[in-house]
């Protein structure tokens, strides 16, 4: 479906693309990093969400920097999460997890207060310095500076938890 709509906005058939974009959006139980990719291809092509759903936090990504390079910890609402090691080693998460869920829901929620702040993304540069914490939401991609603390141990809660569950699968 992606590709059908690629091909249809290539070719000048905007509307016809943006359609069936919102299709897949109607999709059962469409996995959140596919609804982000959906709405990033339907604002390419103008298209914008409602200003209530356009805020909503669907997924947050943290980058922290350690030993001269960054530890990348992502979220998203449907409980799946990402984390990738300065090392190089990597954890992806895509089991139904009730508490891993709700540590990705926790870490989600942390970063309300600070949303109203947060400014929009817009490139991938990270800071030469301190962290930061990307905010995905229909309306794009929206920055946090120097997390505080509260971001920060809602991230290291879910991190130590798919640590101890990658352990544990190998073990």
């Amino acid at each position: 479906m992606f590709a059908d709509a690629a091909a249809l906005a290539n070719s000048g058939k905007k509307e016809e693309a943006k359609s069936r974009l919102r299709s897949i959006l109607g999709l059962p139980s469409l996995e959140t990093r596919l609804q982000l990719w959906v709405w990033s291809a339907l604002r390419e092509l103008g298209e914008r969400p409602d200003s209530r759903s356009g805020k909503e936090v669907l997924g947050v990504v943290v980058e922290m920097p350690i030993r001269g390079a960054y530890d990348t910890l992502a979220a998203y609402q449907d409980g799946s999460a990402r984390y990738l090691n300065y090392s190089g080693a990597a954890i992806f998460w895509d089991e139904h997890d009730v508490a891993i869920k709700s540590r990705c829901q926790r870490l989600i929620d942390s970063t309300i207060p600070e949303s109203p702040g947060a400014l929009p993304r817009q490139d991938t540069m990270l800071p030469k310095s301190g962290g930061q914490v990307t905010l995905l939401t229909r309306s794009g991609m929206y920055v946090i500076t120097d997390p505080p603390q509260g971001i920060v141990a809602a991230g290291s809660a879910l991190m130590l938890e798919l640590m101890q569950r990658a352990k544990a699968r190998k073990g």
